[in-house]
């Protein structure tokens, strides 16, 4: 089975859909490793290989951030810098089933995030950064993060 269908099953399985045909899909598939990326989406990989398993995205902006939309109105992006996967993006709420390696979902309070991942390396109003573990955390107008951001690691 290709990695696109691997995806899309997922997907399934994991909440943003209800068909039987996602049953073999393994739900661990749907982690957010900080610094590293998804099961199937890694920072570093290049373009071809991310449409060789996800796809064509719905969306290219400006030839370097691909988009792909996702049920219950969610979003997955990624940026490309020289062919490379630089940054991925997901975007969603508390219906969207990405979860980090720490337990982090969408729609928790930034106090349980900071339960989970501790103090941020730096904050703005509403957003947490954790460079040294690669990976940031952005919190809506009721206080629920509402999307998530995985880059390279940075020692400051």
């Amino acid at each position: 089975m290709n990695r696109f269908l691997a995806f899309v099953m997922l997907c399934l399985i994991t909440g943003f859909a209800s068909m039987a045909a996602a049953a073999s899909a393994a739900p661990r598939d749907s982690v957010v490793q900080a610094g590293v990326g998804l099961t199937n989406l890694h920072l570093g990989e290049t373009y071809g290989e991310v449409e060789h398993a996800l796809g064509k995205p719905t969306e290219d902006l400006y030839g370097f951030v691909f988009v792909y939309q996702l049920p219950h109105n969610a979003e997955l992006n990624f940026r490309v810098t020289d062919n490379k996967v630089v940054a991925i993006n997901l975007k969603g709420n508390a219906k969207t089933a990405f979860t980090t390696e720490l337990g982090a979902k969408f729609g928790m309070t930034r106090k349980q995030v900071e339960a989970l991942y501790g103090p941020p390396e730096a904050q703005a109003v509403n957003t947490l950064f954790y460079y040294q573990r690669g990976i940031s955390f952005l919190f809506n107008e009721t206080g629920r993060m509402s999307e998530l951001n995985v880059f390279r690691q940075s020692h400051l």
